[in-house]
């Protein structure tokens, strides 16, 4: 698949995540990165994680199991630091993580358990990565 194809399956991605309420363990900041990265670098990580973990402890726990320290792990192994995101790109916030759309971000809202798009500039202080 080239990469016009990876950028398309992953803005159907987003709308699928978009439409759905937040979930740990289906719909939540991990399973939607490691969905991403199956994606743009043909990975199963996915089927590893989804409908597998209730609690962020117990999602943790699965990273650790498959050797990585935790998300941002993961992610780091796929990608590099960028200063400039673009669409495709993961932001990593402690617990939090999410996919770059042009310029704005899949964020959630931990208020109505629902993902939201949110302006880019609202996350200029956190890490991104540039999946290979």
């Amino acid at each position: 698949m080239n990469k016009r194809e990876r950028l398309k399956h992953l803005l159907a991605h987003a709308e699928q995540v978009l439409s759905k309420p937040y979930e740990l363990g289906t719909n939540d900041c991990n399973i939607i990165v490691v969905r991403a990265i199956d994606i743009l670098c043909d990975t199963e990580y996915t089927s590893i994680a989804y409908g597998k973990y209730t609690t962020v402890k117990d999602g943790l726990q699965i990273f650790k199991d498959k050797g990585f320290e935790d998300l941002e792990d993961l992610v780091s192994k796929h990608g590099t630091i960028t200063e400039f995101p673009v669409i495709g790109d993961i932001m990593i916030d402690n617990i939090n993580a999410s996919i770059v759309l042009n310029d704005c971000v899949l964020a959630v809202n931990h208020t109505t358990k629902q993902f939201e798009v949110k302006r880019l500039s609202e996350f200029r202080n956190k890490v991104f990565y540039t999946i290979k």
